[in-house]
């Protein structure tokens, strides 16, 4: 016989796959293009922020966060416009 603990461990374990399914968060179409667009917005704030920002200040450049600017519009923006593709 399985103990206590087991047995109320396999119950919880078996309920997991319903438990996510049910809890999936699914965008209509409209949704989807106002987060798509929002990401956009978002990309660009962050490009501003790390890349021109550098050339603002009285320190000197640092190239990383420069290049991390372009890395995170990069991602953000790719991000926003698959979600705002029609499928």
């Amino acid at each position: 016989m399985v103990s206590g603990f087991q047995a109320e461990f396999g119950r919880a374990r078996s309920s997991l796959p319903l438990v996510a399914a049910e809890t999936m968060v699914r965008l209509r179409l409209t949704q989807r293009r106002v987060f798509g667009e929002k990401l956009l917005d978002l990309a660009n704030f962050a490009a501003a922020a790390l890349v021109f920002g550098q050339f603002v200040g009285q320190q000197p450049a640092w190239w990383s966060a420069v290049a991390a600017g372009v890395a995170v519009w990069f991602i953000l923006t790719s991000a926003g416009l698959w979600l705002m593709r029609d499928r």
